[in-house]
């Protein structure tokens, strides 16, 4: 997979909870991403 910064990360994070597919994003996304947009999404 490919190393990406914070920015990159906070866009695909704004892109999968744009297209509403977030179930499918914490399935198939690294648990790095998977972990951060807990935290996100928790608040």
């Amino acid at each position: 997979l490919l190393r990406m910064g914070a920015e990159s990360r906070g866009m695909m994070l704004a892109q999968i909870l744009s297209l509403d597919r977030l179930p499918l994003a914490l399935w198939t996304s690294p648990l790095e991403l998977r972990d951060e947009l807990a935290q996100r999404l928790a608040g």
